[in-house]
């Protein structure tokens, strides 16, 4: 997995590209958190999942527990462009009623 963290529109933006699994979610957690501890003014975080093929239930306890982060800062966390097959697995695991999912890295942004 690869990651990239900046601040785009006043947001944080998460690129990550290859899979959000068992394997990942440590160097994950710990550069977010880290990013996040270094930016305290970011309670927006978007979460461009555009080149994420797989994403697995580790992955999805990182992504919760980032947004428990940010809504303890009064903010919420965004995930934009998920592919088919991980979009399937935000809503049978019903991801999708905490998360709100946007079709376009603008949307999520704006």
């Amino acid at each position: 997995m690869a990651l990239l963290l900046e601040l785009k529109n006043g947001m944080g933006l998460v690129t990550l590209s290859g899979s959000l699994d068992a394997a990942a979610v440590a160097s994950f957690s710990q550069q977010t958190t880290a990013w996040l501890e270094s930016q305290p003014e970011v309670t927006r975080l978007v979460v461009d999942l555009g080149e994420v093929a797989f994403v697995d239930s580790a992955g999805l306890g990182a992504l919760v527990g980032v947004l428990r982060r940010l809504t303890a800062r009064g903010g919420d966390v965004r995930l934009a462009r998920p592919r088919p097959s991980v979009k399937l697995v935000l809503e049978i695991t019903r991801a999708n009623k905490i998360f709100a999912i946007f079709a376009s890295l603008t949307e999520a942004l704006g």
